[in-house]
């Protein structure tokens, strides 16, 4: 009974730190993140799939730029 009852004491311990603890840290400010420095031409090395600049889309000279299709046959043989 000893034991039970030291071990409650200790789990109410505890209890109370993981309580308290949080009210002793310090307060943090919010910022708001600060803007991203404006490009001038977008890089097109840069971007990933689907999200391409229009730009990037067409060569200079404002031909559609050849774009190279990979499908994948999801549907099992067996079936």
């Amino acid at each position: 009974m000893r034991k039970t009852l030291s071990l409650a004491g200790l789990a109410a311990v505890i209890a109370g730190i993981g309580t308290l603890l949080p009210a002793l840290a310090p307060d943090v400010a919010a910022e708001t993140p600060s803007a991203a420095p404006a490009q001038t031409a977008p890089s097109c090395a840069l971007q990933g799939w689907p999200y391409y600049d229009p730009s990037c889309l067409r060569s200079p000279s404002g031909n559609v730029r050849p774009v190279r299709i990979i499908a994948i046959d999801r549907v099992q043989a067996g079936r």
